[in-house]
């Protein structure tokens, strides 16, 4: 822009600013111009332009982001389960969430809505089974079943908005609602049922039968496995003599390690840094691109590699 702004007022790159829409030149007020006419030459009288400068007012850019971003966010539901039918129903579901910056907060919003709409959907409905032959029992949407309006609650937002190190700060939420909202789901149902004893397993998706095979403590279903057979009592087996196991010297993590992270563009080398403070861990992750701090991290468990 300011090349072809210098070569039509003749005068040096140095001398234009551009401000308010205005392309202005230094001492020289009366030669200022709209970027409108600036850009109507660019386009459509190209004879006007600098000897060899394309033809409009494009530029490209390759924005090569830090190693890593993290995102980050907490889900929590309330469910009323009928204990007669057992169906399911959502009163309440809170999303809070950090992507960063907040472009557009309809879009965020959207984006959460889809994912935990498919999340319920993938929790309570969506099953596809098959006979014995292998053919599919739910090849229309009439046995496929998907959530409607009437499945998915009307959802609360919180949007804690920390900036990350890239331009702009953003972070992502495009895939937060399908990750996060299914254990959210199957954790509150669960939680509903604990009045109706130890639940051994739950086999998604959680249709009304299946709710029932807990509060019943029978095959309501028909996809429970039979009860194992009664077995006879096992031999009685000498115990062998307990024998001293050698001491196991204790690992750290602590110091630069080499690392690789797998990404859709290609394996990417970055260095690993790590400093534990008793139940902490903090460092940072470097590559060519840049480097992502992180502090404050539990240690939940150490292990041994080479370096």
């Amino acid at each position: 822009m300011k090349q072809v702004a210098a070569h039509l007022t003749n005068a040096s790159v140095e001398a234009i600013t551009i401000e308010g829409g205005i392309v202005h030149v230094a001492g020289a007020p009366e030669m200022s111009r709209s970027l409108r006419e600036i850009a109507e030459i660019a386009y459509g009288e190209p004879g006007r332009l600098p000897e060899g400068a394309p033809t409009g007012l494009e530029a490209q850019y390759r924005y090569q982001p830090p190693p890593m971003t993290m995102t980050s966010a907490a889900h929590c539901c309330i469910v009323e389960v009928d204990a007669e039918t057992g169906f399911v129903k959502i009163p309440r579901w809170i999303s809070a969430e950090d992507c960063g910056t907040v472009i557009n907060p309809g879009i965020v919003e959207g984006q959460i809505a889809g994912g935990l709409a498919q999340a319920i959907g993938q929790v309570l409905l969506e099953d596809m089974p098959y006979d014995a032959r292998g053919n599919p029992l739910a090849a229309t949407f009439k046995d496929y079943l998907m959530p409607t309006i009437s499945d998915v609650p009307d959802f609360e937002y919180l949007h804690a908005s920390t900036p990350s190190q890239t331009i702009g700060g953003m972070r992502g939420v495009g895939e937060g609602g399908c990750i996060i909202g299914p254990p959210t789901l199957v954790n509150a149902i669960a939680d509903a049922l604990s009045p109706f004893g130890e639940i051994e397993e739950l086999v998604l998706p959680l249709t009304p039968a299946r709710i029932l095979d807990v509060i019943e403590q029978r095959d309501v279903s028909g996809t429970r496995a039979p009860a194992a057979e009664a077995k006879s009592a096992a031999p009685i087996v000498e115990e062998a003599p307990l024998v001293e196991a050698a001491p196991v010297a204790s690992s750290s993590i602590d110091g630069d390690w080499a690392m690789v992270l797998k990404t859709p563009m290609g394996p990417q080398e970055m260095v690993g840094h790590f400093d534990t403070v008793g139940a902490s861990v903090s460092g940072y992750l470097e590559a060519p691109e840049g480097r992502q701090e992180f502090s404050g991290a539990p240690l939940r468990a150490a292990s041994s590699g080479s370096r």
